[in-house]
């Protein structure tokens, strides 16, 4: 090995200028001699030269042990140029053949030597070598090594004693055969190309000296979406999300849906750090402030990026030149992603404030997160501890739906069960979701009367949302409340519940007090809760309301007014169930009224008002409180102003009812008088009036009357002992209809109808009452009114034997009459 050959400083030169990313940071003066005439650059090339195009055949070693290995004269070992020499040489076909992965690389290497033969005369050969290096290392080297000039002068210098070699790296650069990278600080073989890259880049910076928004144009480059509080997350149950929001100036908003808290990088240099602790302690919402104080270097950082976007845009058609500009670019990305990314966790670059404390003890990833469930533990105090991930999401998945619906049907059906029915090892989602939420916290558990459901117990974490709850219960008084106002609470500070839990809890906590309060669907009362509603709840909220009752001294009197007017006994404290049990004896008693009844007019007008109360009634508290009273055209205050007013009004109250109970007995008694005084003319009432038409009818043959007369004839005749089956029978006979259908109409057309048809049967029975031959020509019974002879009625019957005269006086009469209707009437009626 010739003297004055340091093949260490050769190893520390790799190692300083990243030349290979395998390269050995403790190579011994042994092993480098070992490996001598190549030097440690050269010995990486030629591996990985031999492992690309070598086909298995040849190695490092064969080649070390090759006699034939001679070095170029003057040179003290083999270089990169030889190495290249050597490669280009032995795998020469393959090199240019279609199959070589690299062949694009190596093509611009023989395109530079090419312009290096045509440009130089003068020292060429030094100038090959330096292609040949750059090309070499930018073919096998690692993509992060630095070919500077100190690297070319101190390597060329030292193996072949080459000088000014800074003079030539200038000149190959003019000659647009190589490219001095800045960013990277390295050369590079440059492509074709004749656009000056510095040079525009240079005037790029002149156009492009503002950036504008600065947090419009970061956004695209922040990767960071959402980030997990880890620490609260395993202590609590519920997932809690962080958000990152970027901005010129603190923000103030609330987190919502899977978002839990926000962490807010300001980038403004002209904020300082105090003003940025006062700003963030006038929210109370789960935000951590993170101040970039490099905000300058991140926006010049942008610039650059814009700048070579700018270039790039302005020279598309030289797509050499594209391809150096995008590399540029990248680079400047990279080092974006540098300042806001790894300095995220840095106080040099990155302060982070929270509720007016500047966290100083934020340095890395670790200490970072436990900020945020320390944000989270002061937004969200009340939140409890729940570890189910089936339900403790935003959204649950299809199969924890149906294993809350299936929940809701055990908590409806078997809440007086242990285990709510559950039995042995059987352990489906539902049981779970029992386990953790109802049996943990002491909300299902045995009381005076047995198993039942309660408030969680004193030591659970969802007493404070039981007591939010019956908070919310509470001012319903007032009101209807949807349930979904009370779901938006529970989804806000100082709870935060995801909304699978919410969706859980509410119908829980409804159906645990289903007794202190109405619940109403579309408007509708809904007297009683099961598994279907209360699946329901969770599927359209906005369907559902409830109200609380808002139950004083007064109110309670009356109500046990009225549980004593049913034969009922009194409560002390009201509950839908008392409610209940006042309010169907009444809708009993609506609905067993007939149609008429119903419907009717003639009624006193409290009769009137209370009718519709019942019927109308949505709202049992409303009904009993507000609409009955009114009814009875008294209030709640005159009500409440004695006992004695108490008693008038139940008094009142009953009366009203009795009006209503006594419609169709009143509707009887008038067309009862009706028929005594209008339809017979006796002023006669049942059971007279019966017998009184039975004795004008009987001698009627029902055979020979006409149908529309046959239904009241023998409907009249019925032999029924009671007034209001009689004259129901007889309505029917005469409109069809029994009483306890009538309308006010029906009423008054059955008087007018009555009249005709009965002086219509009165008149038969007469006729046949007449004795008749039965040979002979039936009988006729005429009625005849004139003004000067009054009225006169007359039965007319003759022998069989003169029929044939009748017939042939009828013909000659017919004969003579003449064609006007009327004229001949008036005829016949003077000549009788």
């Amino acid at each position: 090995m010739p003297k004055g050959l340091d093949l260490v400083a050769f190893a520390k030169l790799a190692e300083k200028h990243t030349l290979f990313e395998d390269h050995k940071a403790t190579w011994t003066k042994e092993e480098l001699t070992r490996l001598y005439p190549l030097d440690i650059a050269a010995t990486h090339a030629l591996t990985k030269g031999l492992q690309l195009y070598g086909q298995n055949r040849r190695s490092l070693f064969t080649f070390i042990q090759a006699s034939g290995v001679r070095l170029r004269k003057g040179a003290l070992a083999f270089g990169l140029p030889e190495v290249f020499d050597h490669l280009n040489s032995e795998f020469y076909s393959f090199l240019h053949g279609a199959f070589n992965p690299n062949r694009r690389q190596w093509e611009m290497i023989w395109s530079a030597m090419e312009k290096v033969e045509v440009d130089f005369a003068k020292d060429r050969r030094t100038y090959l070598d330096i292609v040949k290096t750059i090309g070499l290392l930018q073919l096998v080297g690692s993509r992060g090594a630095t070919i500077d000039e100190k690297f070319i002068s101190a390597y060329l210098g030292a193996i072949y004693g080459e000088v000014d070699l800074a003079a030539k790296l200038k000149a190959l650069s003019d000659r647009k055969i190589l490219l001095f990278v800045k960013h990277r600080g390295s050369y590079k073989l440059q492509e074709g190309t004749d656009l000056d890259l510095d040079s525009e880049l240079l005037k790029a910076s002149k156009r492009v000296e503002d950036i504008g928004d600065v947090v419009l144009k970061l956004a695209p480059y922040f990767r960071h979406k959402y980030v997990a509080a880890k620490e609260v997350t395993y202590r609590k149950g519920s997932p809690r999300i962080f958000e990152y929001r970027l901005s010129h100036a603190p923000i103030d908003e609330k987190p919502k849906g899977e978002v839990d808290g926000i962490i807010n990088l300001v980038f403004n240099s002209r904020s300082k750090l105090e003003q940025l602790k006062k700003e963030s302690l006038k929210t109370e919402e789960a935000i951590v402030f993170g101040y970039f104080k490099n905000t300058e270097v991140i926006v010049e950082t942008l610039l650059d990026i814009e700048r070579t976007e700018q270039v790039i845009s302005q020279n598309e058609d030289d797509k050499v030149a594209v391809k150096e500009l995008r590399t540029i670019r990248q680079h400047h990305v990279n080092l974006l992603d540098h300042y806001i990314h790894d300095a995220l966790y840095s106080s040099e670059a990155v302060q982070w404030v929270h509720r007016g404390k500047h966290h100083t003890e934020v340095k890395d990833a670790r200490s970072f997160n436990r900020l945020l469930s320390v944000a989270i533990d002061s937004a969200y105090p009340s939140a409890p501890t729940f570890r189910n991930e089936l339900i403790n999401r935003e959204s649950v998945s299809p199969s924890a739906a149906t294993a809350r619906k299936e929940l809701f049907n055990h908590i409806c059906d078997d809440w007086d069960k242990t285990d709510l029915g559950f039995v042995g090892t059987e352990f489906p989602p539902e049981r779970a979701i029992y386990t953790t939420l109802l049996r943990e916290n002491g909300i299902h558990r045995a009381g005076k009367e047995g198993l039942d459901l309660f408030a969680p117990s004193a030591k659970s974490t969802f007493t404070p949302l039981w007591e939010a709850c019956e908070q919310f219960l509470l001012d319903s008084r007032h009101g209807r409340k949807d349930i979904t106002e009370l779901m938006e609470r529970l989804a806000e500070r100082p709870f935060k519940l995801k909304y699978g839990l919410v969706e859980l809890w509410v119908p829980l906590f409804l159906f645990i007090k289903r007794g202190d309060y109405a619940l109403y669907r579309e408007g509708a009362f809904v007297p009683q809760l099961n598994g279907t509603i209360l699946y329901e709840m969770t599927r359209q909220p906005r369907d559902f309301q409830i109200k609380a009752f808002m139950i004083d001294g007064v109110r309670l009197k009356l109500f046990n007014k009225y549980k004593a007017f049913l034969g009922k006994d009194e409560v002390k404290h009201l509950t839908n169930g008392d409610l209940l049990d006042v309010t169907r004896p009444f809708l009993s008693f609506y609905r067993s009224l007939n149609a008429y009844t119903q419907s009717t007019q003639k009624l006193s007008p409290e009769a009137k008002a209370l009718r519709s109360a019942i019927e109308h009634a949505t709202d049992p508290e409303k009904t009993f409180f507000e609409d009955l009273p009114n009814a009875l055209h008294l209030s709640l205050e005159e009500v409440s102003k004695s006992d004695e007013q108490l008693g008038h009004f139940i008094g009142f109250l009953s009366t009203a009812l009795d009006h209503l109970q006594q419609a169709t007995p009143r509707l009887v008694d008038r067309l009862d008088a009706f028929i005594g005084e209008e339809v017979l003319a006796t002023g006669e009432r049942f059971p007279d009036t019966q017998a009184a038409i039975k004795g004008q009818l009987h001698g009627i043959r029902e055979h020979q009357l006409f149908d529309h007369l046959k239904p009241l004839f023998k409907r009249a005749l019925a032999p029924l002992d009671q007034c209001e089956a009689w004259v129901s029978s007889i309505a029917e006979g005469t409109i069809g209809k029994p009483l306890s259908k009538f309308s006010d109409l029906d009423e008054e057309l059955m008087k007018e109808r009555l009249l005709g048809m009965y002086k219509e049967l009165v008149n038969l029975a007469e006729v046949h009452g007449v004795e008749s031959d039965p040979q002979g020509a039936p009988v006729v019974r005429m009625q005849i009114t004139t003004s000067s002879k009054g009225t006169r009625t007359e039965t007319i019957q003759y022998p069989a034997r003169k029929k044939a005269q009748v017939d042939k006086l009828v013909k000659e009469l017919k004969a003579h009459l003449s064609a006007d209707g009327p004229v001949d009437r008036a005829a016949l009626a003077q000549a009788a």
